[in-house]
């Protein structure tokens, strides 16, 4: 059986994969400026706000190119209507987690943003509330039981937001990016509760080139055996933002 995680239909457009125009737009959007140029309306974005905004409007481009909407002369804003955009909360839906069809949808909302400020999405903004009452509406309706796949994008979704809540209090940040980093960890690599409780940072979590190890000798776990796991690649990144920024928060 195919992993539908892997269907190309589901995938992130790289930016460099992006078309011209959609490129140019985002690096004036981003552009920090100088001494006497303010930059760009997301100047202000973080390296990681960043990363998960092109992540997320990538989605959206892969959407249009398999529904041959992709269309490379079009201004990228008026590519974004109402009856797509709800063809692409649809087609999320059938595949993804209500919380990541949100997620998805406030990336989208928040690129309209800074490519066209002067442009009203209100439109936009009511569809993404919509959806976070349907999230909020679900979470409390569905069954607690969940696989580790999901979790671990659930962890990695929970990063993704304490990321771009820059309005929101530091400590308040912090405690939802720790949260999300502890629920990918299990999902990615479950461990007991004491064990996960008594994580110690270059004894139990340490680096080794470019990602993290799990280590626990026999005599922590309960069955005897020692744990020595490797943590995925793509939470070398996340760990060491969560040590270097959140961590501070928190102690």
């Amino acid at each position: 059986m195919t992993d539908p995680r892997k269907d190309p239909r589901r995938r992130c457009m790289r930016f460099e994969e992006w078309p011209v125009v959609d490129r140019e737009f985002w690096l004036a959007a981003t552009d920090r400026g100088d001494a006497l140029d303010d930059g760009g309306p997301a100047a202000h974005w973080s390296a990681h706000s960043r990363r998960k905004r092109i992540e997320g409007y990538g989605r959206w481009l892969t959407f249009l190119q398999f529904r041959g909407l992709l269309d490379e002369t079009t201004h990228p804003v008026d590519r974004v209507t109402s009856d797509a955009a709800r063809a692409y909360v649809d087609e999320l839906g059938a595949s993804v987690r209500p919380i990541t069809v949100l997620c998805r949808t406030e990336d989208l909302y928040a690129v309209m943003r800074v490519f066209a400020p002067a442009r009203d999405w209100w439109w936009l903004r009511r569809l993404a509330n919509q959806l976070r009452t349907r999230c909020t509406e679900t979470q409390t309706n569905e069954p607690t039981v969940r696989s580790s796949s999901e979790l671990y994008e659930l962890g990695l979704e929970l990063m993704g937001r304490a990321d771009t809540a820059v309005h929101v209090h530091p400590s308040r940040r912090a405690t939802l990016y720790r949260d999300g980093l502890i629920i990918a960890l299990l999902g990615a690599r479950p461990v007991r509760r004491r064990n996960l409780a008594s994580i110690e940072i270059g004894r139990h979590l340490s680096r080794v080139e470019d990602r993290y190890w799990m280590h626990f000798d026999a005599h922590e776990t309960k069955t005897g055996q020692p744990i020595d796991v490797p943590l995925p690649p793509d939470l070398t990144e996340r760990v060491d933002r969560y040590l270097a920024c959140y961590r501070r928060h928190l102690v």
